[in-house]
């Protein structure tokens, strides 16, 4: 298996086993399997495979926007990530497959990552030697911390849970996705470096 599909059960009305098949074959993969999951209330897991040699990105507007979008984002991630470390610890929650790979397309790592799912505590952040712990340390932490929640489409329950965690103490929160939250102590810089990010495509 080289990769697998996760698709809520509302999208699938939209979103067929047919447009699964005509989707893959057009990155050359082809579907060997669906199952169905108790994920989210019920969905289904397309399980793909290569067809063949893996299809260049597109060289369109489209394309060129969304490497830029993907640049920027990661920059504005990098620089937020490293303007937190002067203040205290820099933490992350949430130990989803979407913010390892926003860390790891950033090139950036957190102090630790707290997760609630018994079966990650105790291991590292894919590709780094960041642990991940359970939420019992960000509850014991009495120095001031930063949190960038990495499952960001939970922002608001997350929050408020660390909220409760965390009474009394100073705790700020970040975000990255559908855009970076800046607070105003994180304004990123203008630089050669963050130009070049904004223009590669």
């Amino acid at each position: 298996m080289l990769g697998a599909v996760l698709l809520s059960a509302g999208a699938i009305l939209n979103f067929l086993n047919a447009s699964m098949a005509a989707l893959a074959q057009r990155a050359e993969f082809v579907v060997t399997n669906c199952v169905e999951v108790p994920e989210h209330g019920g969905s289904y897991r397309y399980t793909l495979e290569r067809s063949g040699e893996p299809a260049p990105l597109p060289s369109s507007p489209t394309g060129r926007w969304i490497q830029r979008e993907a640049n920027e984002t990661a920059w504005t991630l990098r620089a937020m990530v490293q303007r937190a470390r002067l203040d205290g610890p820099m933490v992350g929650y949430g130990a989803c497959a979407k913010g390892m790979v926003a860390l790891q397309y950033a090139e950036t790592a957190l102090d630790y990552i707290v997760d609630e799912t018994p079966a990650k505590v105790g291991k590292c952040a894919p590709g780094s030697l960041t642990p991940i712990v359970e939420p019992d340390w960000l509850a014991a932490e009495v120095r001031s911390v930063t949190v960038l929640v990495l499952a960001w489409n939970y922002y608001d329950a997350i929050a408020e849970k660390i909220r409760r965690l965390r009474p009394g103490r100073p705790t700020r929160f970040l975000r990255y996705m559908p855009r970076p939250l800046v607070l105003p102590e994180f304004e990123v810089p203008e630089g050669p470096i963050r130009r070049a990010w904004r223009t590669a495509a």
